[in-house]
């Protein structure tokens, strides 16, 4: 097995249970031992994160704190780095450049699935710096996928919702709201909605809506398996 970096960057909860979802999974692929893994947690400053998002502002102010988280885990001998947070995917080239390890992508993993499936049409609910960024946009344009997002008014309650969710409301109410604009997505034509933010799976799951929900939590966890297993 090779040795997992984990850089937690917000959500502890969305964390911790990447962490055991990686564990659980090795596990289940008749792995003779508990995976070696290094977790980082980077001390984003509470004010920054609810900045980032609900405004999408001041991204460029949490980029030390990751470069230093990743170069700590590169110092501490890991192999391979997963990162479960949509958001700060908006400096994966300046990340990719500051450690000579892999990084595995959540949105290029993302984009896979939703090319094997055969999508030509998807729907994304994250924060507002990831819609700001295009982030899945870039990625699924490059096999003709297209994306549609929520209009102004609901993005911001998305990233409303999500900021509630990393301070631990995980209330029916909020559900409902995000149910709604999925299926306001879905009347846009998108075939499935890629939950573009880790913490919505915590409240939302597949049960939830009769259009597919892409998770890119768990897809991620699938690939940092893989690579683990290696």
């Amino acid at each position: 097995m090779r040795t997992v970096g984990i850089l937690g960057v917000m959500g502890p909860e969305t964390v911790a249970r990447f962490y055991l979802q990686i564990n659980a999974r090795a596990r289940a692929r008749n792995s003779t031992q508990y995976p070696p893994i290094i977790l980082y947690s980077v001390p984003v400053p509470y004010d920054l994160e609810r900045e980032i998002v609900e405004s999408g502002r001041n991204e460029e102010q949490i980029l030390p704190f990751l470069v230093r988280g990743l170069q700590s885990l590169e110092a501490a001998g890991v192999e391979v780095i997963a990162i479960p947070c949509n958001t700060v995917h908006c400096f994966m080239p300046e990340l990719r450049e500051c450690v000579d390890l892999p990084i595995l992508s959540i949105v290029e993993e993302t984009a896979d699935v939703c090319t094997r499936a055969d999508y030509r049409t998807v729907g994304v609910l994250a924060t507002t710096e990831t819609v700001k960024h295009v982030l899945y946009e870039q990625e699924l344009a490059r096999y003709g996928i297209q994306v549609v997002t929520p209009d102004m008014t609901e993005q911001q309650l998305v990233s409303a919702i999500i900021q509630q969710i990393l301070d631990g409301n995980k209330s029916i109410e909020n559900k409902q709201a995000l149910l709604k604009v999925i299926r306001t997505l879905q009347s846009k034509g998108a075939e499935a909605v890629i939950l573009g933010c880790t913490a919505l799976e915590l409240v939302l799951q597949q049960s939830d809506s009769s259009v597919p929900l892409l998770d890119s939590f768990e897809i991620l966890v699938v690939a940092t398996v893989r690579e683990l297993l290696r």
